[in-house]
């Protein structure tokens, strides 16, 4: 898809009982690590998928195919991570006050993109 409107997320899984991220065997096995919230669907994004850093990193790909679209997508994952629906592939043990997370989806980075695919803005999140 020929887009104006499009960006890289990149996505890691850290294991908090090993102190390292989790290395992916392939982008399937990403996907379903992570587990994307239905907010990632929204507006029904072109998404490309491929590993980097070793398998330890998700980069995906969102094209869409107008502003409005990605806007909507933008307001979608505004929306997931103010309730915490954005990633299944948050675990934790125990309840209440001895509740202790084991794994923890993290985004990484974000990179805007110009139309021919080159970075005009990056985000880096620390953790």
């Amino acid at each position: 898809m020929d887009s104006k409107w499009w960006s890289k997320r990149y996505f890691k899984q850290y294991n908090y009982s090993t102190s390292s991220y989790v290395t992916f065997s392939d982008t399937s096995d990403a996907q379903t690590k992570i587990g994307f919230g239905e907010c990632w669907n929204t507006n029904s994004p072109t998404k490309t998928y491929e590993l980097a850093d070793a398998g330890q990193t998700l980069v995906v790909t969102h094209q869409f195919a107008s502003e409005a679209e990605q806007t909507g997508f933008m307001s979608a994952l505004a929306t997931a991570w103010t309730d915490g629906s954005t990633f299944t592939g948050n675990t934790y043990t125990g309840t209440g006050e001895s509740r202790t997370q084991v794994l923890q989806v993290r985004r990484v980075k974000t990179e805007w993109l110009y139309p021919d695919g080159s970075v005009s803005a990056t985000t880096n999140f620390t953790y």
